[in-house]
């Protein structure tokens, strides 16, 4: 059964810890306005605790007196954003929870974690509950370039992915790492190096063996198909060892891979062709 997270103003992140100055206010809210515009153009929508208007935006100032009758804690163009934000967010329902989601809060002060900051702690909080959250095959390759975006998908997916050793349900939390780390992390290990050395910086913050596939014969068997305005033929040589599950008490070593090419066409948008996640090719 696939499970969605739920990203939820929850009427803790609303209770304010004492006084707050106009200015701390205007700040929290322009941040998260920010960050309800990042969720938004995932084409996600928030939820929120309908309870949360009576929670203390100031001593003795309820939420709903500051939005809905003016209150001077409040400026106006503050107080307008907030509104905009909570009306486009869907009201919490107990059917919503049913399926016991993974559930990350929204708001103004930090509530139960996880507590969303920004865009990166929603992508984060997203990552972390993809195995939870009961995904096909189908359904994870649809949402990599939401919560990968740095990543570009060969017509070789989804169906790569059920070729993985192990199974894809198994092997689905070593996957999300591996896809986390090429997202974040290799491009900055590459910055100034030379493909060799920076595959082997990238070996080290991310914890994968990653190398150079050793014979030009192979190409041929790594080039893959990317399909966007026009298809292009692209090989992807470099290639991530994922010997493991991430599963705990799983001691099996696994031979699957993630093979990619990191060359840019457009500096300006940076982005990494994944030929092939799953077996070794």
């Amino acid at each position: 059964m696939k499970v969605t997270p739920l990203s939820v103003h929850v009427a803790k992140a609303y209770q304010g810890p004492g006084p707050v100055a106009a200015d701390e206010l205007v700040e929290r809210v322009l941040r998260l306005e920010e960050l309800d515009r990042f969720i938004r153009n995932k084409q996600e929508i928030l939820h929120r605790e309908d309870e949360l208007y009576y929670s203390k935006l100031q001593p003795n100032v309820e939420l709903w007196h500051a939005l809905f009758e003016g209150h001077a804690c409040l400026p106006d163009g503050a107080r307008k954003i907030l509104i905009d934000v909570l009306s486009r967010s869907r009201e919490l329902k107990l059917e919503d929870l049913e399926d016991n989601p993974p559930l990350a809060s929204v708001g103004l002060w930090p509530a139960a974690p996880p507590f969303l900051l920004d865009g990166e702690g929603w992508l984060r909080f997203r990552r972390e509950a993809i195995p939870s959250c009961g995904m096909t095959i189908e359904s994870f390759s649809n949402q990599v370039s939401q919560l990968f975006p740095k990543l570009i998908l060969s017509s070789a997916f989804p169906e790569c992915l059920g070729t993985m050793e192990g199974g894809f349900d198994h092997t689905l939390p070593v996957v999300v790492r591996a896809l986390t780390a090429l997202n974040d992390e290799l491009l900055p290990a590459l910055e100034d190096h030379h493909i060799v050395q920076g595959l082997k910086r990238f070996s080290a913050v991310s914890g994968f063996e990653t190398t150079m596939e050793g014979s030009a014969d192979r190409n041929a068997a790594l080039t893959f198909s990317f399909v966007a305005k026009t298809t292009k033929r692209v090989v992807c040589a470099p290639h991530m060892k994922l010997a493991y599950s991430g599963v705990a008490g799983d001691g099996h070593h696994y031979f699957n891979r993630i093979y990619f090419n990191p060359f840019q066409e457009d500096a300006s948008e940076p982005r990494i062709h994944v030929g092939h996640v799953g077996g070794h090719l």
